[in-house]
């Protein structure tokens, strides 16, 4: 692992420290010290990891953002996805037992229409 990060520039002392957190890491999950899903859940998604999620392009995702018909985030040039729109729309399919269009929850203010 070392000598990968070395090939690739990174000094002795990175590669080193990046092993042995690596390796710490491992050690916990070996021991059931921590899981992996202890990890935090994160607040928001890129438009491609929406597009994977969905099985859609990025320009599908993108087109709908630009339109008003998926809720994102416009930071500068970027937007980003919050995850707690896409879980409140899941939450919607699921409790009305009917399809979401993200169009008509972004235009009912995230109420399942």
């Amino acid at each position: 692992m070392t000598s990968v990060l070395r090939s690739r520039g990174a000094s002795p002392s990175d590669a080193d420290v990046f092993a042995a957190n690596v390796s710490a890491a491992l050690a916990q999950l070996a021991s059931g010290q921590r899981r992996v899903d202890d990890a935090p859940e994160p607040r928001f998604y890129s438009v491609a990891e929406v597009a994977r999620m969905f099985g859609t392009c990025d320009a599908t995702i993108r087109r709908a953002i630009y339109a008003g018909e998926f809720p994102a985030v416009k930071i500068r040039g970027r937007y980003i996805v919050p995850a707690k729109a896409l879980d409140e729309m899941v939450d919607a399919a699921v409790a009305s037992r009917a399809l979401v269009d993200p169009a008509d929850w972004v235009a009912s203010g995230g109420v399942a229409g």
